[in-house]
Order: C-alpha cells, then sequence, then structure tokens
C-alpha cells in the first residue's frame, strides 16, 4: 500500500511555527534535535513533509530513516 501525504497542512501552525524557529537557529548557531511524536493518524508525517520542503529551500541536506513495527 502505497503512503498518501495531503498537499495541505492544516492546524499546525503553532507547530510549525516552532519547527520553523528552530531551522532559523540551526542555521545560525549549529544543530539541534527535535522529537515530534504522536497518535497515528494526527498528522506527523505531513508536518515533517512540510519541514523537509521549507528545509530544502534553504539548501539543508536531508536525511530519511524508517523503521518498521
Amino acid at each position: 500500500m502505497a503512503s498518501f501525504i495531503t498537499p495541505v497542512l492544516v492546524g499546525r501552525s503553532a507547530e510549525l511555527q516552532q519547527l520553523e524557529e528552530a531551522l532559523v537557529a540551526v542555521q545560525a548557531e549549529g544543530g539541534r534535535c527535535i522529537r515530534v511524536s504522536g497518535e497515528a493518524g494526527i498528522g506527523k508525517s505531513r508536518l515533517l513533509a512540510e519541514l523537509r520542503d521549507r528545509a530544502v529551500a534553504r539548501n539543508f541536506a536531508i536525511l530519511v530513516g524508517r523503521c518498521f513495527e
């Protein structure tokens, strides 16, 4: 079954703002570690896809890991 991520980000402006601030801090100061957690289906993948797009636009190198149950 293929993964589906909607192109519209809904209801995550506060979380996205925090992640955006982390990107700015990383560019200015160095590394950060951020944990994104929550129940299945609440939009973690979509939120991180938006963060990835913003990081790519700022020339960050993106590394992706996956785990299986």
